[in-house]
């Protein structure tokens, strides 16, 4: 806490830090709870955080040339 402090952060800011590790330790363990099946493969994760990177998180588009 002290060089985040020293950094700047605020009581708020250090606060939502620790709250935001502490949900995701929670999936952690919930994901491995339901022994999910996750990708082992690092590129899948890198892939997939472009994808979201360039087109966020709602789905995508219908193709609009495509007519199913």
């Amino acid at each position: 806490m002290a060089a985040a402090r020293a950094a700047g952060a605020t009581d708020l800011e250090i606060h939502d830090t620790v709250l935001i590790a502490a949900v995701f330790c929670m999936f952690n363990r919930y994901v491995d709870g339901l022994a999910a099946t996750t990708p082992r493969d690092p590129a899948l994760y890198a892939a997939g955080a472009q994808r979201l990177i360039q087109d966020g998180y709602l789905p995508p588009s219908p193709d609009p040339i495509r007519h199913d």
